[in-house]
């Protein structure tokens, strides 16, 4: 109960609100702002006589080896005058104490103090009580303490991008015969990767008869590129543009629909196949599975076969009710995947677009946490896409301008969410470059011409696409783009992203090429950069399966970055510098000095890569 009338000459601030709680209830003060403030206790009746301790400051750090000092208030309340015994303790053990005094004489209405010296040669947090006793009455205080040891910190910074990867080609070698010139030519669809320390190639061979039709599924590998493993037929028909692989580094997935030759055969099925890569260049394949049974008046060709972060496997195709087998002669582009990773269950057969009817085709990138983009375009019309948010399908997406005239061909890339798309515009005659926002909005640039519908030497009248292929660096955001050079006996290339293109002619030199010849291409970033560029060659059957190996090479750029050395808590000793260098071939790194004394300081270390690809580089401070 407050007292009525009842004038003070203490002076008193807002502090001194919360201080009075506290001493009421012997509560620890939040801060030194109200354990220094006086309570009102004086204001209130029926007050003992008694007394309260506080610490000032109520928390110490300092650093092993050293001392500290906080003062010990010994506060008469309720006109308490009398001698006040103390006595330190810890939590945990690990603190060394001196009070001084041990005893003090509280006058009434008035204080008393001691000092309170702490030190340890321990690091670690602690709680320090200093109880008071006076007869029957206890009190204590609580010091919060933080002794730490010397130490260092050492920082540098997060990235550094030591400059743009040159790509060179190796002379073309011969793979092996085949009997289809043109199968690389909807080169939008894999057929090669790099897995397993082995370059694989997929095809069809046209000379061979599997399940009543010519064309065997056949493939190849090589350790080097440069010498290929005989050929190895699987039993099941392919044929060109109805067919695709993927590879997730150990194991090679496909699609295929089941026709004789392109959009000649109705209700046929779209097959699934998995197989694991083994080094010695053999594939242990699991029995095939059947994504879609075709219905009597559809076929479904066109198919593209990506794998996602989950192991989802998704599949574009075009989906063609074709008139001479009794469909409505309505097409439409196509989007399905498996339940997950199992690969005998599929569903969200989806349709993306019904703008058109024709030929359409269908890319697809996978993004990261079960999302996915697809583009899609027919032949002399414009190129749009669609997002897949893990949930469902955005709306339609313009990528190309409204008045663009695609190739058959069009690459969709992408790097995490970022998404890019290459195409050719047969209106301009021009290869252009579209990159995605956020917001689904892309931004174009021209990337440049090539030897085309308009170059020195006529193409040939039944030619179904240009003899181009793209491949895409995502390690240093890279398009590379090949075509055929008729005229020059060569393959050329564009390289670049954005607005900014180099051109090189005549990266691979080639024999006398005719048109329609098909080119392919591949590049995987990861752990360094590595692809192929492969090509058909020939006049009549059989035909020759070529490639040149790349090879990317920074031509020993160089950079450096600064470490620095910061003491913490009084650290005086030296700090011996060492790296590590993930993948272990490829960047060399040297830091000068490598040992820095007196606690703080700098080194510069300097980097040379002779390997284009991503590192990380590890920077280790020890003492």
């Amino acid at each position: 109960v407050a007292k009525r009338s009842f004038t003070s000459g203490t002076l008193y601030n807002h502090y001194s609100f919360p201080r009075t709680i506290e001493a009421n209830w012997n509560l620890t003060s939040f801060t030194t702002n109200d354990a220094n403030a006086s309570p009102m206790r004086e204001f209130f009746k029926t007050q003992s006589p008694d007394f309260e301790l506080t610490a000032s400051p109520p928390i110490l750090t300092f650093k092993t080896g050293t001392v500290s000092n906080t003062t010990i208030n010994i506060y008469s309340l309720g006109n308490y005058t009398g001698q006040v015994s103390l006595s330190p303790s810890s939590s945990p053990q690990g603190l060394t104490f001196t009070l001084n005094p041990t005893t003090v004489n509280v006058p009434r209405g008035g204080f008393a103090t001691s000092t309170l010296t702490t030190t340890s040669n321990q690091a670690g947090n602690y709680k320090a009580t200093v109880t008071g006793s006076s007869g029957t009455a206890i009190h204590n205080t609580t010091i919060t303490i933080s002794v730490n040891s010397p130490d260092f910190t050492i920082s540098a910074p997060g990235s550094l991008t030591l400059g743009l990867p040159t790509s060179n080609a190796s002379s073309p070698v011969a793979i092996t015969p085949t009997g289809d010139r043109t199968y690389f030519e909807s080169s939008y669809l894999g057929s090669a990767f790099y897995a397993k320390g082995l370059y694989w190639l997929f095809y069809e061979d046209s000379r061979n008869t599997c399940e009543h039709q010519m064309g065997c599924l056949t493939y190849t590998s090589s350790a080097n590129g440069t010498k290929w493993r005989a050929p190895t037929t699987f039993p099941v028909h392919v044929t060109d543009s109805s067919f695709s692989v993927y590879t997730n580094g150990t194991s090679i997935f496909y699609a295929r629909y089941n026709e004789t030759t392109f959009e000649s055969s109705c209700g046929r099925k779209i097959q699934f196949g998995l197989g694991n890569l083994n080094t010695n260049g053999s594939v242990s394949w699991q029995p095939e599975q059947t994504v879609a049974q075709g219905a009597p008046d559809r076929d479904y060709p066109n198919d593209n076969i990506i794998v996602d972060d989950t192991g989802q496997v998704w599949i574009g195709y075009m989906m063609a009710s074709k008139g001479g087998c009794g469909g409505s002669g309505t097409d439409r582009p196509q989007i399905i995947h498996s339940q997950g990773t199992n690969y005998t269950l599929w569903t969200g057969n989806t349709t993306l677009s019904t703008a058109h009817s024709d030929n359409w085709h269908v890319a697809i990138a996978p993004l990261g946490n079960g999302q996915v983009y697809a583009s899609y375009w027919i032949y002399n019309h414009d190129l749009h896409g669609r997002l897949y948010n893990g949930t469902s399908w955005g709306p339609d997406e313009q990528i190309s301008t409204t008045n663009t005239l695609n190739d058959v061909n069009s690459w969709l890339f992408n790097s995490g969410t970022s998404v890019y798309a290459v195409y050719f515009d047969n209106r301009t005659e021009t290869y252009n470059y579209a990159s995605r926002s956020t917001g689904g909005t892309w931004t174009r640039s021209i990337i440049g011409t090539a030897e085309t519908h308009s170059g020195n030497t006529a193409f040939n009248p039944d030619y179904y696409s240009l003899p181009d292929a793209a491949a895409y660096d995502s390690t240093d955001n890279l398009v590379y783009l090949f075509y055929m050079n008729s005229t020059n006996h060569s393959i050329d290339q564009w390289k670049g992203s954005g607005t900014s293109w180099t051109k090189t002619n005549h990266i691979i030199s080639t024999a006398s090429v005719p048109y329609a010849d098909s080119i392919s291409s591949f590049i995987q970033p990861s752990p360094v950069i590595v692809g192929a560029v492969f090509y058909i060659s020939g006049t009549s059957s059989p035909f020759t399966m070529n490639v040149a190996t790349l090879s990317f090479s920074t031509n020993g750029s160089v950079g450096s970055i600064t470490v620095s050395i910061a003491s913490q808590n009084g650290f005086a000793g030296t700090v011996n510098l060492s790296t590590l260098v993930k993948p272990t071939t490829g960047l060399n790194i040297s830091c000068t000095p490598s040992s820095i004394t007196g606690g703080s300081g700098t080194s510069i270390c300097n980097l040379n890569s002779t390997l284009s690809g991503t590192y990380n580089v590890t920077i280790i401070g020890s003492s």
